[in-house]
């Protein structure tokens, strides 16, 4: 690698808001990056995300409260720098001696004319990374004529030198002792966040929203993020549950509303993701999706949120409360507590592409200090937080303290645990379904009635499943793909809309990586 890297920078409006992608030559000590319209560009770095220290200074490399993606020139070692969080990713290949790399699984496809392996169960690829930072895994398959693999980077570091490729940890354990020094550490670290995402030399201002729910995770961050001026919540009418919204007890209502008006928050209102739009539904499917597998949860739901910030900010920052139900349990133990954040779902991962297209920067507060978990839930669990736990099943008395210190009443909100994100196994979108059962007949012989009569029987199945454990009769481990195993429908509906994107991309950018016309 030269002494002195040079990088030139080009906006490319028919890239996601936030997408970018960067072509280095480690030869010649040349970095070319194309990036989407709310990209932020500075002398030395690249950047679409907010972080908790100034933003002129660009050193999201070194932060621990990263939200978002970036590329920083220090020396001669270029970083690539992912989310603080195990929701986001970067993704990178090695090309004809150049190295690749995007924020966004379907422009790397699109640049490079890779494909998906539809023969490979991606079940390592996408859910090793439950496992945490030190065993998730970094290769990724693909099928290319020249490529042999792609590679996928959570939270830490890619740094390259004259070494070649390395990987270099931004986290560092504190000691947190109490419930006053955690909240001081998370509200210290968010209203820096504030002033980088109101620092006058961004281009693109950035809004901010927050998600509401009836449960702890999103209250709590909520709260917090009012207190930073935050006024706009988006909330559900209706859970994902298998029981009609009209009976009794509100076990299928997941709403919000009463938590965010005693916050005075203005609320919109999601729409059902049975109005989704065609183009969106295909980015909220097009997030890695192993076979027979009910880990990957789609959050569609969000569509009208992702629609509103599209159309509406340059940029905008949504506080999100994904990995609370980690951090804030105190029935958290075993490997759950190793601080290489274990988790046992990887909600929010589904919006990895979608808010790119939107764009907006998914700030997971719960991450913030999460490998500091052990800590937090001994604080959770200590005798000063009894005044705040409820002894049931579902007791998360961080996040209550923070929510009724902030004004919410007590039966307002973490009740019982809902969602709000489903597990569907055909498109939402009329016009979308019809291609995709095209797909199936053309590719597979599996026309529509085989695939609407598998959702219905593994449903039924699944139905079947959840009363027999309430009743005690067998462990609360769902199987969500209990008959036709061979018609793995959301596994296939990845393949089919990671093809029709990445197809798509290739076309606008044909003219700046040539590569893109490979495998089309």
């Amino acid at each position: 690698m030269p002494a002195e890297i040079k990088m030139r920078c080009s906006c490319l409006p028919s890239l996601p808001k936030l997408g970018w992608i960067a072509r280095l030559d480690p030869v010649r000590g040349k970095l070319e990056v194309y990036h989407g319209t709310s990209v932020e560009c500075g002398d030395r770095w690249v950047v679409e995300g907010v972080w908790g220290e100034d933003f002129a200074e660009g050193e999201f490399h070194k932060s621990e409260s990263f939200f978002g993606s970036g590329i920083r020139i220090e020396g001669n070692q270029v970083y690539f720098v992912p989310s603080s969080t195990t929701i986001d990713r970067i993704f990178w290949c090695r090309s004809d001696g150049e190295i690749l790399v995007s924020n966004s699984l379907i422009l790397l496809l699109a640049v490079t004319g890779a494909t998906l392996d539809e023969g490979h169960d991606y079940h390592r690829e996408s859910l090793s990374i439950l496992r945490g930072l030190q065993g998730y895994r970094r290769e990724f398959s693909i099928v290319h004529p020249t490529i042999s693999e792609f590679y996928q980077v959570f939270m830490e570091n890619m740094v390259v030198s004259a070494q070649g490729v390395q990987y270099q940890s931004r986290f560092r354990l504190h000691r947190i002792r109490s419930f006053d020094e955690y909240y001081g550490l998370l509200t210290e670290t968010l209203r820096g966040i504030k002033r980088n995402y109101e620092h006058p030399a961004r281009k693109a201002p950035v809004s901010t929203f927050t998600t509401m729910s009836s449960g702890y995770d999103s209250t709590a961050v909520t709260c917090l993020a009012k207190d930073l001026g935050v006024r706009d919540c988006f909330t559900a009418r209706e859970a994902y549950s298998m029981i009609p919204r009209w009976l009794p007890g509100g076990y299928a209502v997941d709403d919000g509303t009463r938590a965010a008006r005693q916050l005075g928050m203005r609320i919109h209102y999601l729409e059902s993701p049975r109005k989704i739009r065609a183009i969106d539904e295909l980015h909220f499917l097009a997030t890695p999706y192993p076979k027979n597998s009910g880990i990957v949860l789609n959050e569609a739901v969000f569509q009208s949120m992702a629609t509103h910030i599209e159309r509406s900010c340059a940029a905008a920052a949504v506080f999100l409360g994904h990995h609370g139900d980690g951090v804030w349990s105190i029935d958290i133990e075993g490997e759950l507590l190793r601080p290489d954040i274990v988790r046992e779902i990887n909600s929010g991962l589904n919006l990895a592409e979608i808010r790119l297209k939107a764009g907006f920067f998914s700030v997971a507060v719960p991450f913030l200090f999460a490998i500091n978990i052990a800590d937090i839930v001994e604080v959770g669990a200590s005798p000063e937080m009894a005044p705040w736990r409820l002894n049931n099943g579902y007791d998360r008395p961080i996040a209550r303290r923070i929510a009724e210190s902030a004004g919410v009443s007590r039966d307002a909100f973490g009740q019982w645990k809902k969602s709000v994100c489903n597990y569907y196994r055909y498109p939402n979108n009329p016009t979308l379904r019809s291609a995709f059962f095209k797909y199936l007949q053309e590719r597979y012989g599996v026309g529509p009635e085989k695939a609407y009569l598998s959702h219905a029987a593994n449903q039924a199945a699944l139905f079947a499943q959840k009363a027999l454990s309430h009743l005690g009769i067998c462990p609360g481990e769902y199987n969500r793909l209990f008959f036709m195993k061979d018609l793995d429908l959301p596994f296939l509906m990845w393949i089919w809309s990671a093809g029709i994107l990445s197809r798509h991309l290739a076309g606008q950018i044909a003219d700046y990586f040539p590569q893109a016309r490979f495998s089309r």
